[in-house]
């Protein structure tokens, strides 16, 4: 049950923008992708130096996407550069295939352009056809105040917390809020 077509979606500024699937081809510029978003925003778990995929790994885990159909990996192109992603898997176990989690990141000059609103909307629209998924899920940093407006935009709802959840560099806490929506 694996479809997603390629989508050109025009925004409200008239930029048009290419949505598709990754593909093995995508490794390097997802690598790039990542660490470039890594760099430049705090709301991450993975730090830049943790970072280290080879791009044997990547081409593997891209694959793993691929060959799923509970899970989707899509890649947000502007003139053929990667500039966002947004992945979704569902989880292994039996009783608990039916949800899954998302993450995003969109790269530091391409936020605040409608681009997370564009991937949010396309990952459940594809998750809506899914007959095996019920419940998508995320975790957010309570202080990403603009992720969170987006989510609730689109439905998701707060769940719990975790609290403490991240360490900041400089010793201070922050909480994880656990989001759902049901598709």
């Amino acid at each position: 049950m694996k479809t997603y077509s390629t989508r050109q979606i025009n925004t409200k500024e008239n930029i048009v923008y290419t949505c598709r699937e990754a593909t093995i081809d995508d490794a390097q510029s997802f690598i790039d992708l990542a660490k470039a978003i890594f760099t430049t925003t705090p709301y991450t778990l993975t730090s830049p130096n943790e970072f280290k995929p080879t791009l044997e790994d990547q081409q593997n885990r891209i694959q793993q996407y691929q060959k799923s159909d509970s899970a989707l990996l899509l890649l947000i192109e502007d003139e053929g550069k990667i500039v966002g992603n947004i992945e979704f898997s569902a989880h292994q176990k039996k009783r608990i295939q039916h949800q899954g989690e998302f993450g995003m990141g969109i790269l530091e000059e391409y936020r605040n352009k409608g681009i997370g609103s564009i991937l949010v909307y396309q990952l459940l629209t594809w998750a809506q056809r899914n007959p095996k998924i019920e419940k998508v899920c995320l975790s957010v940093f309570e202080n990403n105040q603009a992720a969170i407006h987006l989510y609730q935009k689109f439905g998701f709802m707060e769940e719990g917390r975790q609290h403490k959840a991240i360490k900041q560099y400089d010793g201070n806490y922050i909480d994880l809020i656990n989001m759902y929506r049901y598709v």
